[in-house]
């Protein structure tokens, strides 16, 4: 069983990795790019739509349905106000029926209508293992979505959450088999080198791992390398 320290570790590797882009082109980021599409052709009124997603102090434009949604979350993050980051840190929903009204973002709201946008409702992705983020649905006329609209946005905003969450829990997964793979090598290497049963290389593992504190699956590699 993966210890706690070991899973956060593949959680934040997970993150760290849509963050910064390593994931493109990958399931997840083609089932969040199927999410913010269905926004656009299942709810009136939105032109186009994005994700903004954040953690530990990083951020980043995920799965833009146009170009001009990674570009607004730039001037966001810019400037460190608007319906995106509010959403993302702070609210369970932002909405902003007329951005030419809006007071609430004096920087960004002027930069949204300058380039043709001037509604917007952004959806705070349920926040997991320190990850945050939102769900921003974007539209060239002012306007209030209506009930069945907002319903539609809020349960994309879950599936993107469980999308995200079920990559998570694929990569845990996955390290836990190359754990379980890289272990069985060093234990027939054990068993081989000095002739003792399964059961005995592996407590030989366990008590190395104990005594220099570092992880079974480390030391593992470390006799496949050595020996």
């Amino acid at each position: 069983m993966n210890s706690p320290a070991s899973v956060d570790e593949t959680i934040r590797a997970a993150m760290i990795q849509l963050i910064q882009g390593h994931m493109k082109d990958t399931a997840l980021e083609h089932a969040l790019s199927s999410i913010t599409s269905s926004a656009v052709e299942l709810i009136e009124g939105v032109d186009f739509a994005g994700m903004l997603v954040m953690y530990e102090g990083e951020a980043r434009s995920v799965a833009p349905t146009v170009a001009l949604a990674a570009e607004l979350d730039t001037v966001q993050l810019r400037h460190q106000q608007g319906p995106c980051l509010d959403a993302a840190i702070t609210e369970a929903v932002i909405i902003s029926s007329d951005l030419r009204e809006e007071r609430r973002w004096p920087s960004f709201a002027p930069a949204a209508v300058a380039v043709g946008v001037y509604s917007i409702v952004s959806y705070r992705l349920i926040p997991q293992h320190k990850v945050t983020g939102a769900l921003n649905l974007f539209s060239h006329e002012p306007r209030s979505f209506d009930e069945a609209g907002r319903t539609t946005g809020a349960l994309l905003a879950t599936m993107a959450t469980v999308a995200m969450m079920s990559a998570v829990r694929e990569e845990q997964f996955e390290t836990a088999l190359a754990s379980r793979d890289l272990i069985g090598q060093a234990k027939g290497i054990l068993m081989n080198h000095y002739q003792i049963d399964a059961e005995r290389a592996f407590a030989m593992l366990r008590h190395l791992s104990q005594n220099d504190n570092i992880p079974v699956r480390t030391i593992a590699q470390q006799i496949i390398d050595n020996f």
